[in-house]
């Protein structure tokens, strides 16, 4: 049985607390259906406008199998100038693109104008967006490895910890690199230190598997 998408309307009471000012979209969906279905929910978002292509868009909303046919999608401070969002229609598709490094992820399944708006606001400012259902598959992950599993908790350095610390934050290399004081490839090689010595795919695990491990402590709520 296929199962029928239904895309939500925005709701007369939703008022957005920040605009995204005249942020230009791109989505690039392998399905058109789908893909229809993600640009309905853009153009509902206030101040946002669709484009047609992902060139000069300030951000990309693509699917994993999109993403495996376009290389310039690809890569994470890297040169590219747009932000990339993944867009998951299951959080368990996370595990195929382990090897990307994006800006955020969304799943298709909860994808509103409300929480579009919230997730592009937040990719705006700088921070990783994962939605909770996604952040609780991936504390699953983390926190799944048997106990042979895990040896010994991985020695990080000093500045590896405070890297560590700027990550959960959900802040970007070059976010990190200015707080550190340091290049944004200084601050790329210490993530990289970071999800090596923590044998994690990406950063949102890499943080998982540090709280799990008290590497650093959760923020109050």
């Amino acid at each position: 049985m296929v199962q029928q998408m239904i895309w939500p309307v925005m709701s007369a009471e939703y008022r957005p607390a920040v605009p995204a000012d005249a942020l230009t979209i791109a989505v690039v969906v392998d399905n058109e259906v789908t893909r229809r279905g993600v640009a309905a929910v853009v153009q509902q978002v206030p101040e946002v406008r669709l484009r047609a292509g992902p060139d000069g868009a300030d951000v990309v909303i693509a699917s994993p199998r999109a993403l495996s046919r376009a290389d310039s999608l690809l890569g994470h401070d890297d040169g590219r100038q747009h932000k990339l969002l993944v867009l998951l229609d299951e959080p368990d598709q996370v595990d195929i693109v382990r090897w990307l490094t994006p800006d955020g992820y969304l799943l298709a399944t909860d994808l509103t104008p409300e929480s579009l708006h919230l997730a592009l606001t937040q990719v705006a400012d700088g921070q990783l967006v994962v939605p909770t259902e996604l952040s609780r598959h991936l504390l699953r992950l983390a926190t799944g490895r048997t106990r042979r599993d895990r040896v010994r908790a991985p020695v990080l350095t000093a500045r590896e910890r405070e890297t560590l610390a700027l990550l959960a934050e959900g802040l970007s290399n070059r976010q990190i690199g200015r707080r550190l004081g340091v290049s944004e490839h200084g601050a790329k090689r210490l993530v990289g230190n970071i999800m090596t010595k923590l044998d994690s795919p990406n950063r949102t695990l890499a943080v998982a598997i540090a709280l799990r491990e008290r590497l650093i402590q959760a923020e109050p709520a």
